[in-house]
């Protein structure tokens, strides 16, 4: 078909044209952007002691999903476990559907923008839309890598297949190689054009290809899924105006994003908002001064002389204290607190927004110890558990084991646990 013939042939498809167009545009650049936050997600949760919990976000989406869909965790977690099997507590099917929905999700969003600006004028867009969609997720990968490369020094997980320097470069010889192409008078031709957009999508393949944290143990599904979302709308976008009708089609009128596209772009935006959002569950809560209120601690075992007991703290002051191993007192012990105290402890808890945590969300290790806080207060009554070691230098659930540290403190609870040798039988 020469171009003639293929121009008259595209002419009067030029609207069904330009809306694929518009859709694997919206769908590279959702996943572009997504691309970038799993990421640097991966990157920063990849090494051993994470200076940020970013992964405990991207986890609460995951459970929230995962409770839409009544799918349960498949490994259960809890003070009492030790050498657990799995630290990611969910299904890798559920990881990659958030991680899917959310793409689907931001590219009907875009695609609402693209519908209300292309009433105006889509010249621009046309223009534009095949180079964003060859080196939009390219770009986010490189300033990914460069926002993380301190990162590289530490154990990591995720590290880029060639070095940082090599990839600024190749990604700089596209750029100029694509501009001097662009700069021609006479059109490439289609033949060229899809050998460059092969080699330049085999190449990034490569290197957009890392084990992310939500493609953990899933090696080929992760091929599949990769290449239907990025290979599939960064070439489509591509190839619809560099290969098949290239740039020589007129454009149609401008018209109003219609009720379909309206109607994605709002489920989008709600899929988005009840997994990512975060939801704050706080309560106003009253100390009671009696035993309707009663708070429980416990730590749990580890390989190695980990103390293991539980303490038990009423709302008239009342504590009870049973020591189980490698402790200065084993059996049940007694003690009391003041009013005060007992305030203090509330204040702790909200401070750290006990009532709204996902625990079921937080990081765990194979063989170290962990810490749960159960509480019922004012009728309301919730658990929460965590890695007490394995965890992130910063974030909600380093705020949670720092929280645990200060009701002992102010319980006292050292005089029964801390023993005069290195540990205790």
């Amino acid at each position: 078909m020469n171009a003639a013939t293929e121009s008259n042939f595209w002419a009067p498809r030029t609207q069904i044209l330009l809306s694929l167009h518009e859709i694997f545009f919206s769908l590279n650049i959702a996943t572009a952007l997504a691309y970038g936050a799993a990421l640097f997600i991966a990157r920063n949760t990849g090494v051993e002691f994470p200076d940020k919990d970013y992964e405990y976000y991207y986890f609460c989406g995951v459970v929230r999903l995962s409770d839409l869909l009544r799918v349960s965790a498949f490994n259960s977690v809890s003070t009492s476990v030790v050498g657990r099997t799995e630290s990611i507590l969910w299904s890798p099917g559920i990881i990659v559907l958030a991680f899917l929905i959310t793409v689907v999700s931001i590219a009907a969003v875009i695609y609402l923008f693209l519908k209300i600006a292309g009433s105006r004028s889509r010249i621009p867009f046309w223009s534009m839309a095949g180079t964003t969609a060859l080196f939009a997720a390219p770009i986010c990968c490189l300033i990914v890598w460069q926002m993380t490369s301190n990162l590289e020094s530490q154990y990591s997980t995720v590290r880029a297949p060639f070095g940082p320097h090599v990839l600024i470069e190749v990604l700089a010889g596209e750029l100029v190689v694509f501009f001097a192409l662009f700069a021609r008078k006479r059109p490439i031709p289609s033949s060229w054009s899809g050998v460059l957009l092969f080699v330049h999508s085999a190449f990034w393949s490569v290197v957009l290809f890392p084990n992310f944290v939500f493609y953990i143990g899933m090696s080929q599904l992760r091929s599949v899924l990769h290449f239907i979302v990025w290979v599939i709308p960064s070439v489509g976008a591509a190839s619809l105006l560099y290969v098949w009708p290239g740039s020589e089609i007129a454009l149609p009128k401008s018209s109003r994003p219609g009720a379909l596209a309206m109607m994605l772009a709002l489920l989008g935006a709600t899929a988005l908002v009840a997994i990512w959002m975060p939801v704050y569950r706080e309560p106003p809560l009253q100390v009671v001064g009696d035993q309707a209120a009663l708070l429980e601690l416990s730590r749990g075992p580890c390989y190695g002389p980990c103390p293991v007991y539980t303490v038990k703290i009423k709302g008239d002051g009342h504590v009870e204290f049973e020591g189980q191993k490698n402790v200065k007192v084993k059996g049940k012990q007694t003690g009391q607190i003041t009013q005060a105290q007992f305030a203090e402890i509330v204040r702790i808890l909200q401070r750290i927004r006990f009532w709204s945590l996902e625990d079921r969300a937080f990081r765990w290790c194979f063989d170290t110890p962990a810490v749960a806080i159960s509480v019922k207060l004012n009728g309301k009554e919730k658990r929460v558990s965590s890695d007490a070691a394995c965890i992130p230098k910063a974030g909600l659930q380093a705020d949670f084991v720092q929280a645990s540290d200060e009701i002992e403190s102010v319980v006292g609870t050292d005089r029964w646990i801390k023993c005069d040798s290195h540990y205790c039988r």
